[in-house]
C-alpha cells in the first residue's frame, strides 16, 4: 500500500511540473561575421558586408553597403543578403515543440544616392530548416537615417517558404515545422528598385533577439486535482484499515 500511495503522490507532482516550461532566448549585439552564414542573391550590383565598429545602437552593428548601377528600362531590379546565425540552433523534436517565436532587431537605412529616393521599409526574419529558408516579414515606417525597432511574434503559419532569394518570392502554403527538425535563425535585408535607378545605400542592423516559447503541457482543471486528492484520501483510508486488521 505504501508503494501505491507513493505512486499517487508522484503522479500529482508530475502533473504540476509538466505545466511549467521555460522559454529559450538568444541575442546578439556584437555581430561578429564569423558567427553568421551570409548568402547573397543579387540581380545586379554589389553588397559589401562588414562589422561596423561604431554604427550600432549603440556600439557595433552589421553593415551592408549596396551599390547597384542603373538597370534596363522597364525592368525592376532586386537583391538580398541572408544572415543565418551559427551560434544558436534548436531541435524541437529533442528539446520540445514550440508554440511561437518572438523576434526583434534594430534597423537603420541611409540612402547615399539618389537623394530623392522614397523608402518602402520592412524587416524579414528567417528560419532555416531542412535546407530551406522560411520568411516572415513586418512592415516598418519609411524612416531614413534613424534606428527603428522591428518586432513580431510568429506562429509556424506566419512563415512561408522562400522560392526566389533575390526577389523574396514565397510559397505561402508551405511552413516550417515547430515540432520536429533542427532550426537556425536569422534575418534578411535587401533592395528592390525601379528601372534605371542608380542606387547606393548603407543598411545597419543591431540588437538581434529571438525568444522561443515552448508548447506547455495542458494544466489539469481544478476538478481533476480534486479527483486526484480524493484518490489519495481513499488510499490513505484503505491503508489505515489494513493496518487495523
Amino acid at each position: 500500500m505504501k508503494s501505491e500511495l507513493g505512486f499517487a503522490c508522484s503522479v500529482l507532482t508530475i502533473a504540476f511540473l509538466n505545466s511549467e516550461s521555460a522559454a529559450a532566448t538568444f541575442s546578439d549585439s556584437t555581430f561578429n561575421l564569423a558567427d553568421y552564414t551570409i548568402t547573397k542573391s543579387l540581380q545586379a550590383g554589389t553588397a559589401t558586408v562588414s562589422q561596423s565598429a561604431n554604427g550600432g545602437n549603440p556600439g557595433s552593428a552589421m553593415e551592408v553597403d549596396y551599390v547597384v548601377p542603373p538597370g534596363p528600362a522597364f525592368t525592376n531590379t532586386f537583391g538580398a543578403v541572408y544572415f543565418l546565425n551559427n551560434a544558436f540552433t534548436y531541435e524541437p523534436g529533442a528539446s520540445g515543440a514550440l508554440t511561437s517565436i518572438s523576434w526583434s532587431i534594430d534597423k537603420k537605412v541611409t540612402i547615399v544616392k539618389p537623394a530623392n529616393l522614397g523608402l518602402v521599409n520592412g524587416q524579414t526574419f528567417l528560419i532555416s530548416q531542412g535546407g530551406s529558408f522560411y520568411a516572415a516579414a513586418v512592415g516598418l515606417p519609411g524612416v531614413i537615417g534613424t534606428y527603428i525597432t522591428a518586432s513580431i511574434t510568429t506562429l509556424s503559419s506566419d512563415f512561408s517558404l522562400v522560392t526566389d532569394m533575390a526577389t523574396g518570392a514565397v510559397n505561402s502554403a508551405l511552413h516550417p515545422s515547430f515540432s520536429a527538425g533542427a532550426m537556425a535563425f536569422g534575418f534578411r535585408n535587401g533592395y528592390g528598385i525601379g528601372p534605371q535607378i542608380d542606387l547606393e545605400s548603407l543598411l545597419f542592423q543591431d540588437n538581434f533577439n529571438v525568444t522561443l516559447t515552448p508548447a506547455v503541457a495542458p494544466v489539469p482543471e481544478p476538478g481533476t486535482y480534486a479527483l486526484m486528492l480524493a484518490g489519495l484520501g481513499v488510499l490513505s483510508w484503505s491503508s489505515r484499515r489494513r493496518g487495523q486488521t
